[in-house]
């Protein structure tokens, strides 16, 4: 005769990160992004020697404005690193043009462009992350 035997048993699925939970954590970390971005944009205006009028840096915060908004109006559409490329594309190139002109030189454009990018890897990084 056999006994009584306890067996549990258990199944738990595991629900990957969808497109709604990456772009929600983008805009989480978004306010970390902006202001590394002021900072980086501030170090340039201080180091530089040049006087950058605050409505300036509004228009740097549009610009930073407008990734969000395509990040989360194409991921909808298209796969999320897709929209991811094309979003910081747009506003990596957005802002090297304006700040090669607000910094008074090309290389500082591209070089403020080359910070912005890093960044946005970084943040791609973390947003692939699901732990």
């Amino acid at each position: 005769m056999l006994g009584k035997q306890g067996c549990d048993l258990s199944v738990r699925f595991v629900q990957p990160v969808d497109v709604y939970q990456q772009s929600e954590r983008a805009v989480k970390y978004g306010v970390l992004f902006v202001a590394l971005t002021f900072v980086a944009f501030f170090m340039f205006e201080t180091l530089g020697r040049l006087a950058i009028h605050p409505i300036q840096y509004a228009l740097v915060a549009g610009a930073l404005a407008i990734f969000f908004l395509l990040l989360i109006s194409l991921s909808e559409h298209l796969p999320f690193a897709v929209a991811y490329v094309v979003g910081s594309g747009a506003c990596v190139s957005l802002l090297v043009f304006y700040t090669g002109h607000v910094l008074g030189g090309v290389t500082r454009g591209l070089g403020f462009g080359a910070m912005l990018g890093t960044l946005y890897i970084l943040l791609y990084v973390i947003l692939q992350s699901e732990d």
